[in-house]
């Protein structure tokens, strides 16, 4: 049986560059979706070098803005070409706290537009995301287990499967 294929966004660093490295040591290929597109070729390059990789376990590095409709289809459709499916997503892409809107403590003249980046990346691409999973899962075969693929996931399980 092939490996499963799990495609994760945000994993060039912090928690999702941690669940790549979990995914890959349990025997899964990876497909990095980042803007840090240098950050996810790194975890890629150290994925492929690791002591308990072969050839069945591969990893992609794609540069993916969570904000853009467009940019995520295009990293989700190479996964997809590299790979063959999806077995495991895992929205991982997020900003922390932005001003919202500036304080000019009232002296201001014009009015500002609001930065809604922390919703572009956190709310809007997370949706993104997830509906590129949907369409995917709906189409792809389901597995020898019988699964077409999970939005979501515990790394084990109580008899010691990998989801």
């Amino acid at each position: 049986m092939p490996a499963k294929t799990a495609y994760i966004t945000g994993g060039a660093s912090g928690i999702g560059r941690a669940v790549a490295k979990t995914l890959h040591a349990r025997g899964m290929r990876i497909a990095i979706a980042d803007r840090n597109l240098a950050g996810a070729k790194e975890v890629c390059s150290a994925l492929d070098s690791s002591p308990n990789h072969n050839s069945d376990r591969g990893s992609l590095a794609v540069e993916v803005d969570v904000s853009s409709w467009e940019s995520q289809v295009e990293g989700f459709s190479a996964a997809i070409k590299e790979f063959g499916r999806i077995d495991i997503v895992i929205v991982n892409a997020g900003i922390g706290e932005r001003v919202f809107v500036p304080n000019d403590r009232g002296q201001g003249t014009k009015f500002v537009k609001p930065d809604l980046t922390i919703l572009d990346v956190d709310l809007t691409g997370f949706l993104y995301t997830a509906a590129l999973a949907i369409q995917q899962m709906r189409r792809q075969m389901p597995d020898p287990e019988g699964f077409r693929g999970k939005s979501e996931c515990s790394l084990g399980t109580d008899d010691g499967n990998v989801c």
